[in-house]
């Protein structure tokens, strides 16, 4: 696969800097700590040139606006801790990462893959063990799986949809990046404009509100999770980008219930010792 990325030019950094913006944020993704791992998915020549343009960036002044996006796949999973030493020596102030969900192009793909369940629970071992990973992490990281093993605050909150929402080049404008269900789009944005199609998406978008809010009580495999209050029936959107179903678990359901296990399993055994 190939991929036209253009490099970042001093007048673009330029262009920037003169925006004088205190909440400027520019995510770069990077699938890797190297240009094999990274240009496998991105094409030939990606990690490269997306290197040269993050330099230009923090060259300009710009390293702290810098936030590196990290898609968790099968073949990349490991380089998690190298990614972070290479944010860290560039000045980077934010990884974060995000896993595959098997929709769209991705579900027809036969070159990636998600993580198995093994590589995250060497993640979490590898969290715990070595102290510079660790150091790193807190400093500069999120990643989900690390976080679920952190608190076990209940989840007060419900997605509300307009965090994320995705417009097509044709002009419809979906709830979510992951929630491309018809039957919630608003079509012709473009000749109605933005804030009248939020105004009708809004109406559209209420039910899925109120969807997310009985997931927990709704989905079997909740029922009995310790971790039910803090995760509240997972990510909707992904339960409809990887099954099609919006009271369905979602892709990561079983990854994040075998992390919350053993931890209050961890737990237990401390309290007792």
């Amino acid at each position: 696969m190939q991929t036209n990325a253009m490099l970042v030019r001093d007048e673009h950094v330029a262009a920037l800097k003169e925006l004088n913006c205190p909440g400027l944020s520019l995510q770069i993704s990077l699938d890797g700590a190297c240009a094999q791992t990274h240009d496998m998915v991105r094409g030939d020549g990606a990690f490269q040139r997306a290197l040269e343009g993050i330099r230009k960036l923090t060259e300009g002044g710009l390293a702290q606006c810098i936030s590196i996006f990290f898609t968790e796949m099968r073949h990349n999973l490991d380089e998690l801790p190298a990614l972070l030493e290479l944010a860290d020596s560039l000045g980077i102030c934010s990884v974060s990462s995000g896993s595959l969900v098997l929709f769209g192009r991705a579900a027809r793909e036969t070159l990636v893959a998600p993580p198995d369940p093994d590589q995250y629970m060497q993640l979490l071992m590898r969290y715990d063990t070595d102290s510079r990973f660790r150091q790193l992490y807190e400093k500069i990281g999120t990643i989900a799986p690390l976080e679920w093993r952190k608190g076990d605050a209940p989840r007060t909150e419900c997605c509300t949809f307009v965090e994320n929402p995705y417009l097509t080049p044709g002009g419809r404008l979906y709830p979510c990046v992951l929630c491309h269900a018809d039957e919630f789009a608003v079509s012709g944005v473009f000749d109605k404009g933005l804030a009248a199609a939020f105004t009708e998406g809004a109406s559209l978008w209420s039910s899925l509100l109120r969807t997310s809010q009985l997931r927990a009580k709704a989905i079997t495999e909740c029922h009995e999770c310790p971790g039910q209050s803090a995760c509240a029936g997972g990510c909707m959107g992904r339960a409809w980008g990887s099954c099609g179903d919006f009271l369905a678990a979602d892709d990561r359901c079983n990854l994040r219930r075998d992390i919350y296990h053993r931890k209050h399993s961890r737990q237990n055994s401390e309290q007792k010792s």
